[in-house]
């Protein structure tokens, strides 16, 4: 009988003392170690609102309550979130994309970019300075051959519109062709991107302005690369204007405020 009463015991003392193992709990503890906000990492699809300052001013913003906040509507712009890869190889400028590594969805960021993080140093050797006006004669001789490889025809009396107006063909020969520009003071016509306007006509010459205008982006080709470029004004006098190629931004220190809207995770 007493034998019976110690295993019974001893059985207490081995299973009804200790604390049954729960799977369940452990799982549970392992995911809260592993589980947290998911954050942004290079490779990932982003969506983002955001604004941007420089010298206290916005000066571009995707978010039109931001956009109507601060009287800046565009009727020429798309007010929608601005989704790309956190790569830096996309068209974003570095900084912008290195200060939204590791954000979470939802949240908001105010970041700064220096220049060499953006549009770079202010470059002065790109600058271009030509002639404000030229003149022009309204009489012009081109190859007849060339006229009609491209489809127009060469009859005298006969009239076609080109990038500078309307122009008649005033006589005609076996090689040449002599045009006449019908163009007048006021006229203005766009050339290879630079916008131009008439003066004023003397006899068969005009005088003709390169029209170029503040606050205005001007996409010309470079005449010795051919590159596209883009221009704006920097300086107009008498008789000279002075363009500028480097980024607008260039030389400008950024401030964005920058909103994550969804991370996708690429595999």
């Amino acid at each position: 009988m007493k034998v019976y009463i110690g295993l019974a015991l001893l059985l207490v003392v081995l299973f009804g003392c200790s604390q049954p193992v729960n799977p369940q709990n452990n799982t549970t503890q392992n995911n809260s170690q592993n589980s947290g906000p998911i954050v942004v990492a290079l490779g990932d699809k982003v969506s983002v609102d955001y604004a941007l300052y420089v010298d206290g001013k916005i000066v571009d913003t995707n978010n039109l309550t931001v956009a109507t906040q601060t009287d800046t509507v565009s009727a020429f712009k798309k007010y929608e979130p601005l989704e790309f890869f956190m790569t830096f190889e996309s068209n974003l400028i570095s900084g912008f994309v290195a200060n939204i590594v590791g954000m979470t969805v939802n949240e908001t960021k105010n970041f700064t970019v220096a220049p060499t993080l953006g549009y770079g140093a202010y470059d002065p050797q790109k600058t271009a300075t030509i002639g404000r006006y030229y003149q022009k004669n309204m009489l012009e001789n081109v190859s007849r051959k060339e006229l009609e490889a491209a489809g127009i025809n060469t009859t005298k009396g006969i009239s076609f519109n080109t990038a500078s107006g309307t122009v008649f063909i005033n006589d005609v020969d076996e090689n040449n062709v002599t045009l006449f520009y019908l163009v007048k003071a006021g006229d203005e016509f766009n050339i290879g991107g630079v916008p131009q306007k008439v003066i004023s006509t003397d006899n068969l010459t005009a005088t003709i302005e390169y029209a170029f205008y503040s606050n205005r982006t001007y996409t010309i080709a470079d005449p010795n690369t051919g590159v596209q470029r883009q221009y704006r004004l920097l300086n107009k006098t008498n008789d000279s204007v002075t363009l500028d190629y480097n980024h607008p931004l260039a030389g400008k220190t950024l401030n964005f405020v920058v909103t994550v809207l969804s991370i996708q995770k690429q595999k």
